[in-house]
């Protein structure tokens, strides 16, 4: 799982000064989230949407505004589990507000919620100097 850092630094895809990823302006093309202020989705989906529904960032990441919340630790030390979980992202049935980039929530790890999950992550820098390795 990644740190708060971390993930800020994917979602951005390398752009700085952008509200959501590739943008600074989001809207349902873009998007899977709720897309008015009644409560109606402007999109074609009840939930979650396939992965790949929408453009990938610069990093070629899927998803990194909507679709579903994402956990992560929270500040930039992945080895310091004292810290709370957060969760970055937004997700299909939230308002736009919560795609934002800056956007970020502590969250009771216990919790268990239809609309957050989680991104692997790996350290490049491991893998170069270790190589990788199947565990089965």
């Amino acid at each position: 799982m990644p740190t708060e850092k971390e993930w800020e630094s994917a979602a951005r895809g390398g752009l700085i000064g952008k509200k959501y990823p590739n943008t600074s302006n989001m809207d349902s093309d873009q998007a899977n989230y709720e897309g008015s202020s009644t409560g109606g989705w402007l999109d074609s989906w009840g939930f979650a949407a396939s992965v790949d529904s929408f453009p990938a960032n610069n990093y070629g990441l899927y998803d990194m505004a909507s679709n579903v919340n994402e956990w992560c630790w929270a500040g930039d030390c992945r080895a310091d589990r004292s810290n709370s979980p957060v969760i970055r992202s937004g997700s299909w049935n939230e308002a736009l507000e919560r795609l934002s980039l800056s956007d970020s929530r502590k969250m009771d790890a216990e919790v268990l919620s239809y609309d957050i999950g989680f991104r692997c992550v790996i350290d490049l820098a491991s893998v170069k100097r270790n190589g990788f390795r199947n565990s089965n």
